[in-house]
């Protein structure tokens, strides 16, 4: 394991790393006299993007979508804790949660990597990795604020360092790892247990790119005139920085999965499929969105977990079409010479999923339509807040019986900013943190659930 208390540390353990990881003083903006770039608005209106969904904290019920009736059930303890860590009898209601009705614990995965990647559906899957190890207090490596880059990310091109991580909790290991950052099997394999799986995730990559210029709305291309993506795909350089990880529009989903640096140069087709293979041998699965029930089931079933693991509802969704951009035959072959890299990592990963789902069979398509039903009771349960009673499920071929309750909603729609804010204050109670009277707020919320709700952990 990596000692990260130790600062003398040497990240890069060999010279093979150093390729597919950051210089140590590599800026997160950099733009060049003359040139016209658009990473430093790109960074900064993504940046403006993150902070709007942090508001006042009176305001915090509201930007979760905590309801009133909801708030009733969620008020204040009887006795708050001085310090934040866990009481007791908080951590026997965690307990009681992680040992459902009849979960084979052992076989049950809690070490999991997941590569979470820009604009590919994976800020809802990621929420269901901070609910999984928060209701069974894991420990996840968390982002080091004060903004190193922002509360939920840990590097936007750089790999795991000891500058932009907390250390693992004393006398503990870490658990989960699911926030940005880029993919480095060394770096991750060293900080993770031995037995730790890893999931990756993959998006149709321009339904990924358009996604992306649909978030970031990078001036520079949307204000060029005429068409924007023509404009843009004409001559990408124009627009890109030199260096692929200062960008979220050339080939990121490659970026985040470690790609060689050289290769978004010289686009080697022999040496990109090799490095594919490679990240095929060291993920136990990669998410295909497009299919995102069927990836579900097969990674519940690869860790171990219950269906109501890997419940979710939709986050960071925008369908909206915009018709500045207009895709013609040119655009769509310049688009695949342009994104050619992630164009073969999807592809790849696309056949990969489907020769899995055929594999499964006919027993994986009814625990898909089973699971489908479970997703829209939820996502009724949680748009009616009128009630107080939970929604409840009954045993089934694929699940045991399991309940769902007012403040699962809450956290199914807790933005990812500030789920991180909590794990950081119930991790590491004595760091200081950005906004004390957030993380009160925070710990009383979050507290007051357990607190309140023990009786009903142990049938969920």
């Amino acid at each position: 394991m990596l000692d990260l208390y130790d600062t003398n540390l040497n990240w890069r353990s060999n010279k093979k790393n150093e390729e597919t990881s950051s210089k140590k003083n590599v800026p997160l903006l950099r733009d060049k006299p003359g040139t016209k770039q658009w990473n430093s608005s790109e960074y900064i209106r993504l940046k403006d993007k993150l902070y709007q969904n942090v508001g006042p904290t009176d305001k915090l019920y509201q930007r979760v979508g905590l309801s009133d009736k909801l708030y009733q059930h969620v008020g204040p303890t009887d006795k708050l804790y001085q310090r934040v860590g866990l009481s007791d009898k908080l951590n026997h209601v965690r307990r009681n949660i992680s040992d459902g009705a009849k979960d084979t614990v052992s076989s049950r995965v809690n070490n999991v990597v997941f590569l979470k990647l820009h604009k590919s559906a994976s800020t809802t899957v990621q929420n269901i990795f901070l609910r999984y190890g928060f209701f069974r207090n894991l420990s996840f490596v968390l982002p080091r604020p004060p903004g190193y880059y922002w509360r939920n990310v840990i590097s936007l091109n750089d790999t795991v360092t000891k500058r932009n991580i907390l250390p693992p909790p004393k006398n503990r290991t870490f658990n989960i790892l699911c926030s940005h950052v880029i993919y480095n099997r060394t770096v991750f394999r060293s900080l993770m247990p031995q037995n730790t799986k890893f999931i990756g995730i993959i998006r149709e990559p321009r339904a990924q790119f358009m996604s992306t210029l649909k978030y970031v709305q990078p001036h520079e291309v949307l204000d060029s005139g005429g068409d924007p993506l023509e404009n843009y795909l004409k001559n990408p350089r124009r627009y890109e920085s030199l260096d692929p990880r200062q960008s979220l529009t050339n080939n990121r989903m490659a970026v985040e999965f470690g790609f060689p640096l050289k290769l978004f140069q010289t686009r080697n087709s022999s040496e990109i499929q090799q490095y594919i293979q490679k990240l095929d041998k060291e993920f136990d699965l990669v998410i295909l969105v497009e299919k995102i029930e069927e990836s579900l089931i097969l990674m519940k079933r690869i860790l171990g977990w219950n269906i109501r693991d890997i419940i979710y509802i939709t986050q960071n969704k925008n369908e909206k079409k915009d018709s500045r951009f207009n895709w013609t035959n040119e655009t769509e072959r310049r688009f695949h010479a342009w994104n050619y890299i992630d164009i073969e990592l999807y592809n790849y990963f696309k056949t990969k999923m489907y020769q899995r789902i055929l594999e499964a069979g006919e027993t994986l398509q009814q625990e898909v339509a089973y699971f489908r039903w479970v997703l829209r009771q939820i996502q009724k349960f949680c748009a009616d807040n009128r009630g107080t009673s939970p929604l409840s499920f009954k045993r089934s071929k694929w699940s045991e019986p399991f309940k769902v309750f007012l403040y699962d909603c809450w956290l199914l729609r807790m933005d990812e900013i500030t789920f991180h804010d909590f794990l950081r204050i119930r991790q590491y109670p004595e760091y200081p943190h950005i906004d004390h009277e957030l993380s009160a707020e925070l710990q009383r919320h979050f507290e007051s659930i357990y607190l309140r709700h023990s009786k009903n952990f142990n049938s969920r």
